[in-house]
């Protein structure tokens, strides 16, 4: 009988460590689940920002693109105009008026001492340059 029980004993213990064994691949199972689903929600991730990267490079590469197009269409015209300003230097009364004495005139109207205030500016005027005073009109009759 003793070794009825023992051998009882025994299979309960296999049966029982035959349940944890059960039990632990059932909960590391769960876990590989989890990280599967967890790996692929960022796989999912990655592939939408790998996504929205090529689609930003794609923008960026347009632009740069016009970016180009722009600046070889300044170029043109910074070189015609450059060509045209050689030619001028060409025609002689253009070169000459170009290159020569600024009447004091014209000076005067260029250069003027830093104002600070209005008050400032009323004192440089003379009496007969002076801005008048607004005036009230009547109101507008119909």
């Amino acid at each position: 009988m003793l070794k009825w029980m023992i051998g009882s004993l025994f299979v309960s213990l296999l049966a029982l460590a035959g349940n944890l064994k059960l039990h632990l691949l059932h909960a590391e199972f769960v876990a590989a689940q989890h990280t599967a689903q967890r790996l692929q929600q960022e796989n999912r991730q990655y592939v939408a920002m790998v996504l929205a990267l090529r689609q930003q490079a794609s923008r960026h590469d347009q632009a740069l693109t016009a970016l180009h197009t722009q600046q070889a269409r300044i170029r043109v015209t910074h070189t015609h105009r450059i060509t045209r300003i050689h030619a001028y230097d060409e025609i002689p009364a253009l070169h000459q008026w170009a290159t020569g004495h600024v009447p004091d005139a014209i000076v005067r109207l260029h250069t003027h001492p830093t104002f600070t205030h209005a008050r400032d500016y009323a004192q440089r005027l003379s009496a007969c340059d002076r801005l008048q005073a607004a005036r009230k009109r009547p109101p507008h009759k119909r």
